[in-house]
């Protein structure tokens, strides 16, 4: 294939990609690169969709093998930083996400995940830190953004301005469950229990599968028997 014959499948992968056409991306880059075994674009890409489908090993093999073709590749260290996140190596995570930020100091999307491997690590200033570069880079109108400075503010027991930053992120998006988790917690905080249940209960209404508003709901409730709607959802 020729450099033209490459770029086009390269766009077209991704276009199947980004329409969640996971399996057939891996199945047509797996028959590339068996004539392109040494293309750190198709074992990137390669190490992404299996990823996304689970399939850890085998995206890490993939992606360290495109790093090893390509040390410096800002997309090769992104999907590193990606896949240490899902496997909660936030040390890792830190390391590549932190090495993009080094080469590129404007890069929204390196400085929200840096903030999250530094948070989760407990370096709750150093996340606050990089979280208000990602929002003065022009991430400020991305309520994820706005919700995870809060809560890593939350950690350091600044609860107001936690409170500042997640209804920051509820005037972009209203339903925005992890905001509503977030203003309950600072209503815990705050003693005003009854309207932290109301933000919990929120928060569980607009996604279902939020756990951590459940397990907040039961941590602030007295429950009298098993009829209680809260007990029941």
């Amino acid at each position: 294939m020729n450099p033209a014959q490459i770029n086009s499948a390269l766009a077209s992968l991704t276009r199947q990609m980004l329409a969640g056409q996971n399996a057939e991306v891996e199945s047509r880059t797996t028959a590339l690169l068996r004539e392109l075994p040494n293309d750190p674009r198709l074992l990137c890409l390669l190490g992404r969709v299996q990823r996304l489908q689970g399939k850890r090993d085998e995206a890490r093999s993939n992606l360290e093998r495109a790093a090893q073709l390509a040390p410096n590749a800002l997309q090769v260290m992104s999907e590193l930083g990606y896949l240490a996140l899902a496997e909660e190596a936030y040390g890792s995570a830190e390391l590549q996400f932190g090495r993009i930020v080094e080469r590129s100091p404007a890069n929204t999307d390196a400085l929200f995940n840096l903030g999250i491997a530094l948070r989760q690590q407990g370096k709750h200033p150093q996340a606050v830190a990089v979280l208000h570069r990602c929002l003065e880079s022009g991430s400020n109108d991305l309520p994820q953004v706005h919700t995870e400075l809060g809560t890593a503010q939350i950690m350091q027991r600044h609860e107001s301005e936690a409170l500042k930053q997640f209804e920051k992120a509820l005037a972009i998006d209203p339903d925005y469950a992890p905001a509503l988790h977030g203003v309950g917690m600072v209503r815990s905080a705050f003693g005003e229990f009854d309207e932290a249940a109301d933000c919990f209960r929120a928060a569980m209404r607009s996604d279902p599968d939020f756990v951590e508003a459940y397990q907040q709901l039961v941590s602030i409730r007295h429950f009298e028997g098993a009829d209680d709607p809260d007990v029941r959802a």
